[in-house]
């Protein structure tokens, strides 16, 4: 799987990619449907001491350990995992893979995306990079903020 998302500008400057939208604090998010391997229920993580709120801990994932992070909290929002029955995102950065918890999952679905202005109230109170933010979209009536995991994972994984 590729470590980063490449989202061309196409004509009229929306892309259309499939996307697996998800809530964090009653917001809609997506991430890039090739870039999320697995969709889980909760799993029990092992905390690691001295590490913050936005790491979940370990878990043994089929044999494999991978860390797992509260995407809730990585985006500036509320704790995923203590939302009841909440979701975690299996995703694959380089060699290592790693586990995003989320309040739940919307819709795997395809939908164009446009770019969002700085102003722009889906950004609002989002603490996550620039070079994050692939744009906005729309799917069932509502409007999602399309993330490219890269930049999020690489910030956690320092």
């Amino acid at each position: 799987m590729a470590s980063s998302v490449a989202v061309p500008e196409g004509a009229g400057r929306q892309t259309v990619l499939q996307w697996v939208v998800f809530h964090c604090t009653g917001r809609a998010f997506a991430f890039p449907l090739r870039t999320v391997r697995e969709i889980i229920r909760p799993q029990r993580f092992v905390r690691l001491p001295g590490t913050g709120p936005v790491v979940c801990g370990l878990a043994s994932l089929r044999g494999s350990i991978v860390t797992g992070f509260d995407l809730g909290i990585a985006l500036g929002l509320s704790p995923s995992r203590e939302v009841p029955d909440h979701r975690l995102l299996i995703l694959e950065q380089g060699e290592r893979r790693v586990v995003f918890a989320v309040d739940g999952v919307k819709v795997v679905a395809t939908a164009p995306i446009r770019k969002a202005g700085p102003r722009s109230r889906a950004l609002q109170k989002l603490r996550v990079p620039a070079e994050a933010i692939l744009g906005v979209g729309r799917v069932d009536g509502g409007e999602f903020v399309a993330l490219d995991p890269a930049p999020i994972l690489r910030g956690l994984l320092r």
